[in-house]
């Protein structure tokens, strides 16, 4: 079984966690001034609620159940990406 699906039941203290290292190691690699924590603790708390409702052993097949999981617009743009106006 997949690290990822390990634990089907996250905790709302967990997901900050979650989110805390992944905001810890983007900041440490990227642009620290375009991570956007309330979009992280958001995407991760997203990925908590599917692994909850999964029935994926690996991966693979949790992404095949959860595949808007992948759309990197999926819970809104990050806060500092200024909408482009049409006009």
């Amino acid at each position: 079984m997949d690290g990822l699906l390990a634990t089907k039941s996250v905790s709302a203290s967990r997901v900050s966690y979650c989110a805390d290292m992944a905001g810890k190691r983007l900041r440490d690699v990227c642009v620290p001034e375009r991570f956007d924590q309330d979009l992280t603790i958001r995407w991760t708390a997203q990925i908590a609620d599917a692994m909850d409702a999964a029935d994926a052993d690996a991966f693979e097949d949790f992404i095949e159940l959860h595949p808007e999981l992948l759309q990197g617009d999926l819970l809104g743009l990050p806060g500092w990406v200024q909408p482009e106006l049409e006009y």
